[in-house]
C-alpha cells in the first residue's frame, strides 16, 4: 500500500511537471528576450549585495563549535585581561649545520641582528613606531620582553667581546635561564646529564614581544601597528646574510603573507581552468557542423554559471553572512554543476527532430530535461543545505551559499541560458554559421530527415556510447568486470575508512614550497619540547577565605606533564613579599592575612603597585575595593604532537582544575583545536547521512520507485566510501576541508546516477537490455562530459600551493572518477538485474514524449 501511495504521488509529480516545463518551453521560444532581461535584473539586483561585502577570516569564529566551554572561557579572558603578546622569532643555526653556534664569532653575529631588529622603525597612519614604543612589558614602566641567551651579557657587544670564556659564561647562569627555550641540539659534558655543564649547541632562539592590541575590523583581528612593524621585521630577517650563521625568522604576519602570494597564484589557476573548461565545452557541446555546434551559447552557460556564482555571493552578503575561506571554493562547485545541467540540456535539445518547430522544440527538451535536473538540482540543494545545521560555523555558512548557489545555477540555466537556446535554434533552423550568423550555411529548406540522418552519423558520443560501451557493459562479461572491480573499489574504501583519523593542524593551510617551511624545519628539529601558552585562570572566589587553595591549583598545573615551564604565581610572589611590607605583624603561623578581609585586599593592591608586585597588574583584576573578579597565572606547555595529545592534555588539565575548590578554568589555544577535533568525525558522519537520506527522498519522489531510487542513493553512497577511504592513501587526516568535500561529493555523485536511472525509466524497450542501452547512449554522453568538464575545472589546482584547494583537487579527482565509475557501470548493471518497468502512461518512451512533443503543438 506505501508503495502504491509513492507510486501515485511520483507519477503525478512527473505528470504535471512534464506539463509545466513543456509549458515552459514553449513560453521560451515566444518571450525569450524578455526572460534575458529579467535573468539580468535578478542578477544585477543580487550583486547590490556586495555592497555588504565582509570577509570573516577569523580561526575560533570558523572553525571552532560556538557556545563551547572553550569559547566562552576565550571570550572571557579577551574581555577582562590584556590580549598577551605576539612573538616575533629568530632562529640560528652554524652555516655548517650541526656546528656549535655557541662560539663569540657566531653570538656577536647574532647579536648584530639584534640591535638591527631593535633599530627597526615602522610608519602607521603618518606616525613612525619604534620597538620600544611597540614591545610588550609585563608591568608599565618594565623593560621590553625579549627571550634571548645574549640577554647574559645584557645585548652589550663590548661585554660579549671581553668574555674569555662564553661557554663558562653561560653555564654560570644556566639554572636562572630556560634552556630548552632559548637553545636547541644541546650537548652536556656529561652525555646524558643535563645538569652537567653545556658543551654546545647547535641552534639559538630569539623571542621578540611585541604587545598585543588587535581589533576586529572587516572580519579579521589586527593590530596596524605591530603589522607594519612585522613587515619591517620579516624584510631586514629574510634578507640578512652572514658569514657563519643562518637565520630562519618567523613574525606574526609571516603566515597571513604566505596566504595572500598564494591567493594571487590560486587566480591564475582558476582562470586557466575555466579557460580549458571553455575549450572542452566549446568542443563536446555542439555536433562537427558550422550551424550544429553550440560554441556560443557555451560561452553563453559559463557566463550563466557566473551569474550564479554572483547570485550566491550577493543573497549571502545581503542577509549578513561573511565570506569565510571555504567560500572560496564554491565557484568550482557551480561551475561544474551548472555545466553538467548545460550537457543536458543541450542534449536533449540536440536529440529533437529539427523537423519541429523551435516552440515545440524547446517544449520536448524542457519536458525531458528539465525534470532530469530538478531531481538533481534539489538533491544538490538538499545535501547542501541540510549542512547548515553543521556546528562547525564556517562548514554551515558555507552550505548556505552552497544552497542557493545552486537555486542560482537552476534558475539561470532555465532561464537565462534556455532562453539563449530559444536563438541558437532559430538560427540552426536558418542554416546560419555559429560564430558567425549573418553566414549561411545551407538552405533552410534542406529535408530535415536527411539532416538529422547526417547530424546522427557525426554524432560520435551517442554511436560510441551504444555501439561499443553499453554492448560491453550489458554483456555477462562485462558485468562480471563491473562487479568484481565494484567489490575492489568498495573494499579498498572501507578498509581505508577505518584507518582514518582526525586532525586540525593549522600549519597545514601554511602554503608547500612558503620559506616558512624552512624556519618550521629548524624549530622542529630542535625547539620540539617546545608547545603552547596557557592559562589558569580563577575568578569571582573568595579569595580572602580560600586562600590556601591557591597555590594548590596552580602547584598542580605546574607538576602536570603537560607544562614545560610555569611563570611565578602572582599569589607566590605576594606570600613572598609579605614578610618584608608593612603587613609582616599582621601575618598567622602560615605568613599570610587571615585576620583581616580589608586588610588582605589592601595588601594585595599594595604589592601590585610594589617593584616586585608591577609585574602581575594585568594579571589581577578587581571589582570593587574588596572583591577581585579574576586572576591569571601563565605557563608554558610541552609540544603536542598529534590530535590524541591534544584532546588528552585538554582533559587532564581541566580535570586539575575541576577538583579544586576554587571557581576556576583552564585555557589554551589548542583547547580550540581540541573542540573541532571533537566535532569533526560526528559532523562527517551525520553531514553524510543526512545528505544521503535527502538524496533518497527526492528521488523517490521523482523516481516513484523505491527500489530505482535505492539505485541511484547507493551510488551515492559507494562513492563516499571510497572517497573517505581515499583519505588513507592519500595520507591524509580527517579534517573540516574533508567534511566539505564529502557533502560536496553527496550532491556531484547524485548527478552521475540519477540522469541515468531517470532516463532508464522514461525509456521504452524490448527489455532491460535494450532500455539499458538506450539510456546510456541517451544521457550517458551528457553524464561524461559533466564529470570531465568539472575534472578539467579543477585539475590546474593540482598545481596549487594552498591547502585547501590541493585537497580539494586530490578528494574531486577520487570523487569524480567514483561517480563516473559507478553512476555509468555499475548503475546500468544493476538495472540489468532489478530495473522496473517504464511507466508509458507517465513517462512514454523517449520516441513517444517526441512525437507528443509534435501533436500537443
Amino acid at each position: 500500500m506505501v508503495f502504491g501511495v509513492i507510486r501515485k504521488v511520483g507519477t503525478t509529480v512527473n505528470s504535471t511537471l512534464q506539463k509545466v516545463y513543456y509549458k515552459h518551453g514553449e513560453l521560451l521560444a515566444r518571450f525569450h528576450w524578455i526572460v534575458i532581461i529579467a535573468a539580468l535584473l535578478v542578477v544585477g539586483i543580487s550583486a547590490l549585495g556586495f555592497l555588504r561585502y565582509e570577509e570573516n577570516s577569523i580561526p575560533e569564529d570558523n572553525w571552532v563549535p560556538q557556545g563551547t566551554d572553550s569559547v566562552k572561557n576565550k571570550q572571557f579572558l579577551e574581555k577582562h585581561f590584556d590580549d598577551g603578546y605576539r612573538s616575533e622569532l629568530t632562529y640560528f643555526t652554524a652555516k655548517d649545520k650541526g656546528d656549535n653556534v655557541l662560539v663569540k664569532g657566531r653570538l656577536l653575529q647574532a647579536l648584530d641582528l639584534h640591535d638591527r631588529v631593535i633599530a627597526i622603525q615602522s610608519t602607521y597612519e603618518g606616525k613612525t613606531y619604534s620597538f620600544q614604543d611597540l614591545c610588550y612589558r609585563t608591568s608599565p614602566s618594565g623593560p621590553c620582553e625579549v627571550d634571548s641567551v645574549l640577554a647574559i651579557w645584557n645585548y652589550d657587544e663590548k661585554k660579549l667581546r671581553n668574555d674569555p670564556d662564553v661557554l663558562a659564561t653561560i653555564n654560570s647562569v644556566r639554572r636562572s635561564i630556560d634552556i630548552d627555550g632559548l637553545l636547541g641540539g644541546v650537548k652536556y659534558e656529561n652525555k646524558d646529564d643535563k645538569s652537567s655543564d653545556i658543551k654546545s649547541a647547535e641552534a639559538m632562539r630569539v623571542r621578540y614581544k611585541l604587545d598585543n592590541r588587535e581589533i576586529e575590523e572587516n572580519g579579521s583581528k589586527e593590530d596596524k601597528r605591530a603589522e607594519e612593524w612585522e613587515n619591517n621585521f620579516e624584510d631586514l630577517t629574510r634578507n640578512v646574510k652572514y658569514d657563519d650563521i643562518e637565520v630562519y625568522p618567523l613574525s606574526g604576519v609571516s603566515i597571513r603573507n604566505a596566504f595572500s602570494s598564494a591567493i594571487s597564484g590560486d587566480l591564475i589557476l582558476f582562470f586557466f581552468g575555466l579557460a580549458l573548461l571553455a575549450v572542452y565545452v566549446i568542443i563536446m557541446l555542439g555536433r562537427p557542423s558550422f550551424v550544429h555546434t553550440h560554441i556560443l551559447i557555451g560561452m553563453v552557460g559559463l557566463v550563466s554559471t557566473g551569474f550564479a556564482i554572483v547570485f550566491s555571493y550577493g543573497v549571502c552578503l545581503a542577509i549578513g553572512l561573511p565570506i569565510n575561506p571555504l567560500v572560496s571554493v564554491l565557484p568550482f562547485i557551480l561551475i561544474g554543476i551548472g555545466v553538467d545541467d548545460l550537457f543536458i540540456l543541450a542534449g536533449h535539445a540536440d536529440r529533437t527532430p529539427i523537423s519541429l518547430s523551435v516552440r515545440e522544440r524547446m517544449g520536448a527538451t524542457m519536458s525531458h530535461a528539465g525534470i532530469s535536473i530538478t531531481i538533481t538540482s534539489l538533491t544538490d540543494f538538499l545535501a547542501f543545505t541540510l549542512s547548515a545545521t553543521s556546528r562547525i560555523p564556517a562548514i554551515a555558512d558555507f552550505a548556505v551559499y552552497a544552497g542557493i548557489g545552486i537555486i542560482g545555477d537552476f534558475f539561470f540555466q532555465i532561464t537565462f541560458w534556455s532562453a539563449f537556446l530559444v536563438l541558437d535554434l532559430y538560427r540552426q533552423h536558418a542554416m546560419r554559421a555559429d560564430i558567425l550568423p549573418c553566414v549561411r550555411c545551407g538552405s533552410p529548406d534542406e529535408d530535415a530527415d536527411a539532416v538529422m540522418a547526417r547530424l546522427k552519423r557525426r554524432d560520435f558520443g551517442p554511436m560510441i556510447m551504444y555501439r561499443f560501451y553499453s554492448r560491453a557493459v550489458t554483456s555477462w562479461p562485462g558485468r562480471i568486470v563491473v562487479i568484481l572491480l565494484s567489490i575492489a573499489l568498495l573494499g579498498t574504501g572501507i578498509y581505508g575508512v577505518t584507518q582514518i583519523s582526525t586532525n586540525y593542524d593549522q600549519e597545514v593551510f601554511i602554503p608547500s614550497g612558503s620559506w616558512i617551511w624552512d624556519t618550521l624545519d629548524i624549530r622542529d628539529e630542535y625547539f620540539d619540547t617546545l608547545g603552547p601558552f596557557h592559562y589558569t585562570v580563577t575568578k569571582s572566589n573568595d579569595y580572602f577565605r580560600d586562600q590556601k587553595e591557591i597555590p594548590k591549583l596552580t602547584n598542580a598545573i605546574r607538576d602536570s606533564k603537560w607544562i614545560r615551564v610555569q611563570r611565578d604565581s602572582w599569589y607566590d610572589v605576594y606570600v613572598d613579599w609579605l614578610p618584608k611590607s608593612r603587613f609582616a605583624n599582621r601575618l598567622d603561623k602560615d605568613g599570610i592575612i587571615s585576620d583581616s578581609e580589608d586588610a588582605f585586599y589592601e595588601s594585595v593592591r599594595e604589592f601590585l603597585k610594589s617593584n616586585r608586585g608591577r609585574q602581575f597588574e594585568d594579571d589581577v583584576k578587581f571589582k570593587g575595593e574588596n572583591e577581585i573578579l579574576a586572576t591569571r597565572v601563565f605557563a608554558e606547555m610541552v609540544k603536542l604532537d598529534d590530535t590524541e595529545v591534544l584532546t588528552e592534555s585538554k582533559d587532564d588539565l581541566e580535570d586539575i582544575v575541576e577538583r579544586s575548590r576554587l571557581k576556576a578554568f583552564s585555557w589554551a589555544p589548542t583547547y580550540l583545536a581540541a573542540e573541532t577535533v571533537d566535532v569533526v568525525f560526528r559532523e562527517v558522519i551525520m553531514n553524510s547521512l543526512l545528505a544521503v537520506c535527502g538524496v533518497f527522498l527526492i528521488t523517490l519522489l521523482f523516481l516513484a520507485q523505491p527500489a530505482m531510487a535505492a539505485v541511484a542513493t547507493l551510488s551515492v553512497l559507494f562513492s563516499v566510501l571510497v572517497l573517505m577511504g581515499s583519505l588513507h592513501y592519500w595520507d591524509m587526516a580527517l579534517d573540516v576541508v574533508v567534511i566539505v568535500v564529502v557533502v560536496i561529493s553527496v550532491g556531484l555523485s547524485v548527478d552521475y546516477s540519477v540522469h541515468i536511472v531517470y532516463t532508464f525509466l522514461a525509456t521504452d524497450g524490448k527489455d532491460r537490455v535494450e532500455r539499458v542501452r538506450l539510456a546510456l547512449r541517451i544521457t550517458g554522453p551528457s553524464v561524461l562530459n559533466g564529470g570531465i568538464s568539472t575534472l578539467i575545472a579543477v585539475i590546474p589546482l593540482a598545481f596549487s600551493q594552498s591547502y585547501v584547494f590541493f585537497t580539494f583537487f586530490r578528494l574531486f579527482l577520487v570523487m569524480i572518477l567514483a561517480g563516473i565509475f559507478f553512476g555509468l557501470a555499475l548503475t546500468p548493471v544493476i538495472l540489468l538485474f532489478i530495473g522496473t518497468a517504464a511507466y508509458p502512461d507517465v513517462y512514454g518512451s523517449q520516441e513517444k514524449m517526441t512525437d507528443q512533443s509534435s501533436s500537443s503543438s
